[in-house]
């Protein structure tokens, strides 16, 4: 059974990871404003994504860009 905590994680990653996919590369600030969420929460969901292999990091470390067939994989592609 899924606790509310647990949904609300899942909800808050697939909307950053949506909104990467919409734009290709956004910085933290245009997903913090657009989410209405904390540096600390997107940066921690960034990271998350980065470690699960769905995102890179470019070297400024202010954008993120898509890695496309894991995003295949996450929409049952």
């Amino acid at each position: 059974m899924t606790n509310a905590h647990t949904l609300r994680k899942n909800v808050t990653k697939r909307s950053i990871l949506q909104l990467i996919v919409e734009n290709h590369a956004l910085s933290i600030a245009l997903i913090m404003n657009t989410l209405n969420l904390s540096y600390a929460t997107v940066f921690r969901y960034l990271k998350l994504l980065s470690e699960e292999d769905v995102i890179e990091c470019t070297d400024k470390g202010v954008s993120f860009t898509l890695r496309s067939k894991r995003i295949q994989k996450l929409n049952g592609i």
